[in-house]
């Protein structure tokens, strides 16, 4: 379960009227990747604790990292409208400053943002997106209530940019929360598939401007996100596009929605987290250590090498 807190101290904290974002800078005691540091941030649930939870297993495998908080934090927006991606920017620049080259890590929502910004940014040199979603849609919150968001989930430089709009937003709250009754769990797979229908295919991420490896992970029992479907969209539009970076995807037959690296509460909710407890947890721990070996053996900033994989973990 969920630790209440991380047990590294930050060694900077970021405020987003001074630095650009708001996040926490942690560094280990000992460099096992020189020269590298990551940028971490979570998904819709907006918990910064999350965040630093992950970025304390990064600090504990030897990389430096910024936990970063997108929204739901003091500077940023209260809602998933809107976002600026310049905060993913502002963090990255802030490493580049101090020698360091930036990798990017985010779930489910924040998976997207990250292979967003990575797609915008050449600051950016490795993403690493698990259970993400592939294009920008019409997001939901439960921050006050469940509702969806009026408006495209990210802006750059102040401009919203494309998204799928859900066409009757009455239904689709009534559908999650007859799932949420009768299937005891948050099975939300239906809502996606507005994204295989026609569509601005500008609300699509132009993945192929990521400019260094992709690590894509997935879980074979998300009812959040159809993430396995979302990352072979993924795969396919780099390979269509001759992507000349290793790119990766990982599916985790047993795990659901939860593919980060430590187990939160949260995870309950899911009836394949309640039913193999061990199953799961054992998936998640090979998901990060296949992580650590994608860090490894794929270094960043150098000459692109092309290389596709997948692999199903059963």
């Amino acid at each position: 379960m969920i630790k209440s807190r991380p047990k590294y101290r930050p060694v900077r904290s970021f405020a987003v009227e001074d630095d650009g974002f708001f996040g926490e800078y942690y560094v280990p005691e000992r460099i096992s990747f020189p020269g590298k540091a990551m940028v971490v941030c979570s998904g819709s649930d907006g918990s910064f604790l999350l965040t630093q939870l992950t970025a304390e297993r990064f600090c504990e495998a030897g990389m430096p990292v910024i936990a970063l908080a997108y929204w739901n934090a003091p500077g940023t927006p209260g809602d998933l409208e809107l976002i600026p991606v310049e905060y993913m920017l502002s963090a990255c620049r802030w490493l580049q400053d101090r020698g360091l080259h930036a990798g990017v890590w985010g779930i489910s929502m924040g998976g997207l943002y990250a292979l967003l910004c990575g797609s915008l940014f050449p600051e950016i040199e490795c993403v690493i997106a698990a259970s993400p979603v592939h294009a920008l849609f019409q997001a939901g919150s439960f921050t006050d209530g469940l509702h969806l968001a009026h408006q495209s989930p990210f802006s750059f430089q102040g401009q919203p940019l494309p998204y799928v709009k859900a066409e009757n937003e009455k239904a689709v709250l009534k559908r999650i929360r007859r799932n949420l009754l009768l299937r005891r769990e948050p099975d939300t797979l239906f809502y996606y598939d507005m994204l295989k229908l026609p569509h601005d295919k500008n609300a699509d991420v132009k993945v192929e401007n990521i400019h260094g490896p992709v690590l894509l992970i997935s879980g074979g029992e998300d009812v959040m996100v159809p993430a396995d479907w979302m990352c072979r969209a993924i795969m396919t539009r780099l390979e269509k596009n001759h992507f000349r970076y290793p790119h990766i995807h990982h599916d985790y037959a047993i795990l659901s929605h939860c593919t980060c690296p430590h187990r939160p509460a949260s995870c309950l909710l899911f009836k394949t987290e309640r039913h193999h407890k061990a199953r799961c947890r054992a998936a998640r721990e090979q998901c990060w250590n296949d992580l650590l070996t994608f860090l490894h053996k794929y270094p960043w900033g150098q000459a692109p090498t092309q290389l596709r994989e997948y692999s199903c973990n059963l």
